[in-house]
């Protein structure tokens, strides 16, 4: 039943389903147990930081060209 329970919130946690939903569908009392599956989805980190990214976009300049920096001596 163990491995069962683990491959089932593997899945939803992989298909994006969030901590708090799996909780109540599986039961546990703890959501420290849920996290437990979360290190199996590492794209929510990459969603948050595109958002970052969206935000930020227009007004930094993308440091990692060394063209910037020349741009910048030169204003």
């Amino acid at each position: 039943f163990h491995d069962l329970r683990h491959t089932w919130a593997s899945w939803l946690i992989q298909s994006g389903v969030p901590l708090s939903v799996l909780q109540e569908m599986g039961g546990w009392e703890s959501i420290e147990m849920v996290r437990r599956y979360a290190h199996l989805a590492p794209n929510h980190l990459t969603e948050h930081a595109r958002k970052i990214d969206d935000i930020l976009s227009d007004d930094v300049p993308n440091l990692s060209h060394p063209e910037v920096f020349e741009d910048a001596k030169k204003a």
